[in-house]
């Protein structure tokens, strides 16, 4: 899984490209763990036009975001999921905390690879 970040005042604004599976949750968990510690950090952003699939580890990974932002009162959203990865929130039933939209303002991000 790759991944693209770009930090805009109180906002961390993601990107993400891939499976968000146990392998590669494992990785995010470890590579945003600082950044979501950051009490400055109060919302989250995550792109996932290109997340092809999602397991119940990636909304473990999202569960963990989700308590850690709204415990500074902030949110977590989601833009451009994929229909088979909407399934998935909807099953879990993430979708009922989560905002989940269709779009996500366009800003440039820096990429990194997990």
């Amino acid at each position: 899984m790759t991944f693209k970040t770009v930090v805009a005042a109180d906002t961390l604004r993601v990107a993400l490209c891939g499976e968000l599976d146990q392998h590669a949750a494992v990785g995010l968990r470890a590579s945003f763990a600082l950044l979501v510690a950051d009490v400055s950090i109060r919302h989250m952003e995550i792109d996932c036009r290109e997340v092809a699939l999602m397991d119940s580890s990636g909304i473990g990974l999202l569960l963990c975001w989700y308590r850690a932002l709204t415990a500074r009162q902030g949110q977590l959203s989601l833009h451009n999921v994929q229909p088979v990865v909407l399934r998935v929130l909807r099953i879990s039933g993430i979708h009922r905390i989560v905002d989940i939209s269709d779009e996500l303002g366009g800003k440039s991000c820096t990429a990194k690879t997990i």
